[in-house]
């Protein structure tokens, strides 16, 4: 199986002020729905996240994401949602031949 890791080396859940959200909860589903997707500790992916994901005390959690489009819910540690982003597209892996042809 091949993973991607999200778009930055840590994920980092930030309010609409860009302050972070200490033990913010990240729910990932398939882009669209309400289907839960796994995201993944490890390249390997053999370590699933729980879902939804718990960020640290700094807002920070590892994501690896299968080569699939997601769908994020945020919420604070209270449950409250703070915000959805649907389509969200994960990174090439590196093997993918991502060259394009320019005229």
């Amino acid at each position: 199986m091949a993973l991607t890791l999200a778009p930055s080396g840590w994920f980092t859940a930030l309010d609409d002020s860009g302050v972070t959200i200490s033990g913010a909860l990240l729910y990932t589903y398939s882009a669209g729905t309400t289907t839960p997707l796994a995201t993944y500790s490890d390249v390997d992916g053999s370590v699933a996240n729980a879902n939804p994901v718990v960020c640290d005390s700094a807002g920070r959690c590892v994501m690896f994401l299968l080569a699939q489009s997601y769908k994020f819910v945020y919420k604070t540690a209270a449950g409250v949602t703070i915000r959805t982003q649907d389509n969200i597209a994960a990174v090439p892996y590196l093997t993918v031949d991502v060259d394009v042809t320019g005229t």
